[in-house]
C-alpha cells in the first residue's frame, strides 16, 4: 500500500489483529481487551507459559506457526511491528521509509547487539529477510511476500528492499516475519538451524538456554539494549488441552496459557487467584473442499455439504457467547480499512449468501450432483481445535441419511501443519488461521488463485478462475483503495457463490493468568505473537 492508504487505514481500522499464521468477524473478540488487576514493579524469578504444542523448529521459516512465533519473538526482534490498528511501531529499525511505491528502506537503530556480543549489522538483517522469503529453499513464510525483487545492505546500517511491483501490504507482511538473527550463527548452524544444536541467536530480551521435547527455557539477554522485562527467565511447556492446563495452573506448574476452549472460561476463572483476559483478535475457521477432484469438483456436492452443517448450533455448543458465525471467509475487521468504513464493510458482508442447515436443500443439491447416491470422504482435523471434531461429527450425522459416509481423522498439530504446508489436499479438511495484519491481503491472496496451488501455498481448495486471477493482481499489486475494495468484494462474492471454502466460526482469543500475575496494561493478540506481552507481565505482590 502507499503511505496515503496506510494513513487512511489508521483512522478506520478496528482494534483487531488481522498476515497469516496457521493454527475472521465483528463481535468475536474484537473489543479493547479486558482490564486486569494492578501489578508491582519488581522483578521475579520465572514465568511459565503453556503452548498447545512446542515448536517443531525454532526457525520460523521451517515452522510458520503461532507457537513458533510466540517463542522466537522473545529471542529475536523484527525490524518493526504492526499494531492492531495497522500502525507501525519501531523495533530494530529506527526508521522505515518508502521513497517510492517499490522500495522499502530500513535504517537500523544504533547500539543493538546480539546476545553473543557481536553488533547488529545490515548484513544480519539482509540474511534474515532473505531466509524467510526464500521460496526455493522451502521457507513456509515465503508466501507472505511474493513481490520481493531484491534485499540488499546499501550501507552498514541500511537495508533496502526492492519490489517487483507496488505491493500494498509488503511492509506489513515483512513486519511479522522479519525476526533478525545473527547471520554468523545461522550459517554456522546450517541445516541444524532451529534445532537444539542450532538455536537462533538474537537481540531480544531473552536468550535460549535449552530446548527439549518437554520445555524450552529462556534466560535474560544481558546484551539487550532496551528495557528488560520483569521475568528473569521464561519457560514454554506443552499443554495439550484446557483440562490439563487448568490442573497445571492449580498446581502452579504454569503461570499463563491460551484458553483454547473458550466455553471453559468460567472454569479457568474458578482457579484460585487466576483471571482470564479476552484479547482483540481475528481467528477464522473454515472447511476446505478440493475442487480439483470428485466429488467436490461439482458445485452441487459442495452446496450439499454447506447445507448440512449446523453452524449456529455448533458455535453455541463449542463457544457459547464467546464466538460468532462468519458471514464471509474473512472477518469484518479485515475489510474496514480497504472498504473505507466499518459500516461499508458490514453492509457488504450482509449481502453475501448464507448456507444454513437445511436438510431439504442438501438433499436437493446432492440429487443434482454427479454423485446423487452419496460418496465417502475422510476429513482430517487437528486435535488442538475444539471446534473441528464437533463440526465434522455434525456434518457426518446430517449427511448420513443422504448416503454420504464421513470418517473423521484426528491428527496432532504437528502432523496437521506439516500436511497443510506440504499442500496435501484431501477432499475436505478443517482449517484455522490467525490473521496478523489488518487487511484482506492477510488471507485472500493466500487461499485463492493459481500461485497458492502448490506447496507451501494455502489454496487448499485448488480453486481459481480468470476473474480471481485478475482480482488477486489488484489486491496485491494496486495501491488504489477503491480498486482493492472492488477486488476484495469480487473474491468474497465468488467464494460465497462457488464454495471452495465454507466459513465457520470466529472465536474470541482468551488467555489465562495464574495466581500472582497480571498485565500492567491491556494486551492484544498481536502483542502475544510479537513478544511485547512479556514486557507487560507483572507480579501482583
Amino acid at each position: 500500500m502507499t503511505i496515503l492508504n496506510r494513513r487512511r487505514r489508521k483512522t478506520v481500522a478496528a482494534t483487531a489483529i488481522a498476515g497469516l499464521l496457521v493454527t475472521a468477524c465483528a463481535g468475536g473478540g474484537n473489543g479493547s481487551g479486558t482490564t486486569t488487576a494492578a501489578g508491582v514493579e519488581t522483578e521475579f524469578d520465572s514465568f511459565t507459559w503453556a503452548l498447545q504444542q512446542l515448536p517443531v523448529s525454532l526457525d520460523l521459516a521451517k515452522d510458520a506457526t503461532v507457537n513458533t512465533q510466540q517463542v522466537i519473538s522473545l529471542v529475536t526482534e523484527p525490524l518493526e511491528r504492526v499494531a492492531n490498528d495497522g500502525t507501525f511501531r519501531p523495533a530494530l529499525a529506527a526508521s522505515v521509509t518508502q521513497p517510492d511505491p517499490t522500495s522499502i528502506v530500513y535504517e537500523l537503530a544504533p547500539g543493538a547487539q546480539f546476545s553473543d556480543g557481536t553488533p547488529l549489522t545490515a548484513e544480519d538483517a539482509v540474511w534474515s529477510l532473505q531466509h524467510v522469503t526464500d521460496a526455493k529453499a522451502g521457507a513456509q513464510t515465503a508466501g507472505r511476500v511474493k513481490s520481493i525483487d531484491s534485499i540488499t545492505a546499501t550501507t552498514p546500517t541500511t537495508v533496502t528492499v526492492k519490489l517487483k511491483f507496488a505491493d500494498p501490504t509488503a511492509r506489513d507482511n515483512l513486519s511479522v516475519i522479519s525476526y533478525v538473527q545473527s547471520k554468523k550463527a545461522a550459517e554456522a548452524a546450517g541445516a541444524a538451524l532451529g534445532t537444539p544444536s542450532g538455536l537462533p541467536v538474537g537481540t531480544g530480551p531473552y536468550v535460549f538456554k535449552s530446548s527439549g521435547p518437554d520445555k524450552i527455557l529462556l534466560e535474560r539477554n544481558a546484551k539487550h539494549a532496551k528495557t528488560q522485562p520483569k521475568a528473569k527467565a521464561v519457560s514454554f511447556v506443552p499443554i495439550k488441552d484446557d483440562n490439563t492446563g487448568q490442573l497445571a495452573m492449580r498446581s502452579n506448574s504454569i503461570n499463563g496459557a491460551q484458553v483454547t476452549n473458550v466455553k471453559q472460561i468460567g472454569q479457568w476463572n474458578n482457579i484460585s487467584g487466576a483471571q482470564t483476559v479476552q484479547l482483540p483478535a481475528n481467528v477464522t475457521s473454515y472447511l476446505t473442499l478440493d475442487t480439483s477432484q470428485p466429488p467436490f469438483d461439482d458445485i452441487h456436492a459442495r452446496r450439499a455439504v454447506a447445507h448440512s452443517i449446523d453452524r449456529q448450533g455448533v458455535s453455541r455448543a463449542v463457544y457459547g457467547a464467546n464466538g460468532v458465525v462468519l458471514r464471509g471467509l474473512v472477518p469484518q475487521t479485515l475489510l474496514e480499512g480497504v472498504a473505507g468504513s466499518a459500516d461499508t464493510a458490514k453492509g457488504f458482508l450482509e449481502t453475501l449468501p448464507q448456507y444454513d442447515l437445511d436438510k431439504g436443500k442438501a438433499k436437493s443439491e446432492l440429487a443434482q450432483s454427479k454423485t446423487p447416491g452419496g460418496f465417502e470422504v475422510t476429513i482430517p482435523y487437528t486435535t488442538s481445535s475444539p471446534w473441528a471434531e464437533p463440526t465434522i461429527l455434525n456434518l457426518q450425522e446430517n449427511m448420513k441419511e443422504l448416503g454420504v459416509t464421513i470418517t473423521p481423522k484426528p491428527e496432532s498439530p504437528e502432523v496437521w501443519a506439516k500436511r497443510v504446508f506440504a499442500h496435501d489436499t484431501p477432499g475436505i479438511q478443517s482449517m484455522q488461521l490467525i490473521a496478523t495484519i489488518p487487511d484482506p491481503n492477510a488471507v485472500l491472496p493466500r487461499v485463492v488463485g493459481q500461485a497458492g496451488i502448490a506447496a507451501p501455498g494455502l489454496n487448499l481448495a485448488n480453486w481459481t478462475t480468470p476473474k480471481i486471477e485478475d482480482d488477486v493482481k489488484a489486491l496485491t499489486g494496486s495501491v488504489d483503495r477503491e480498486a482493492r475494495w472492488a477486488a476484495t468484494q469480487s473474491v468474497l462474492k465468488q467464494v460465497s457463490e462457488q464454495l471452495p471454502y465454507i466459513p465457520l466460526y470466529a472465536p474470541n482469543f482468551v488467555v489465562a493468568l495464574g495466581k500472582g500475575f497480571t498485565f500492567s496494561e491491556p494486551v492484544t493478540q498481536s502483542d502475544v505473537l510479537d513478544g511485547t506481552w512479556i514486557q507487560r507481565v507483572r507480579a501482583t505482590a
